[in-house]
C-alpha cells in the first residue's frame, strides 16, 4: 500500500477481518467509527468524517503586465548605464543590495515612451 501512497484507515474489526478502506491522505480523515450492520449483513458499516481539504483562495493580488513590444529598451539601457551601482549597492547585506537593485531596475523599466507598456 505504501508503494501507492495509500493508508489503511479502519483500525478495528468489522467481522472476522478488518474492512479495507484506503485513502491517499490520512490526515484528511478526522474520525473513523463503526456503525450498525447494514441490511442483513453480518459486517459492521464504517463511517468516516472527512476534513474539508479544499485549498482556501488567497487575496487577489494586483500585478503589472509588461508589454515588451512597446518598451523603449534603448532608453532603459541609457538610464541603467548612468546609475552609479557602486554607490547604490554598497550595503554589506545582500538582501538590501538585491532590494536596491530591484527598486532601481523597476523604476527604470516603468519609464514609458509614447505608448504605455504597462497595464
Amino acid at each position: 500500500m505504501s508503494n501507492f501512497s495509500l493508508s489503511q484507515i479502519v483500525k478495528f474489526s468489522t467481522r472476522q477481518s478488518s474492512t479495507i478502506v484506503l485513502v491517499s491522505k490520512p490526515t484528511n480523515i478526522e474520525c473513523c467509527t463503526a456503525i450498525p450492520e447494514l441490511a442483513n449483513s453480518d459486517q459492521l458499516g464504517v463511517s468516516l468524517s472527512v476534513l474539508d481539504s479544499r485549498s482556501k483562495r488567497g487575496k487577489n493580488i494586483k500585478r503589472k503586465i509588461w508589454h515588451y513590444s512597446a518598451a523603449d529598451f534603448d532608453r532603459a539601457n541609457e538610464i541603467i548605464d548612468t546609475i552609479k551601482w557602486e554607490h547604490e549597492l554598497n550595503s554589506e547585506d545582500v538582501n538590501a543590495s538585491v532590494l536596491a537593485w530591484q527598486t532601481l531596475f523597476l523604476q527604470t523599466m516603468e519609464l514609458k515612451r509614447r505608448s504605455p507598456w504597462i497595464s
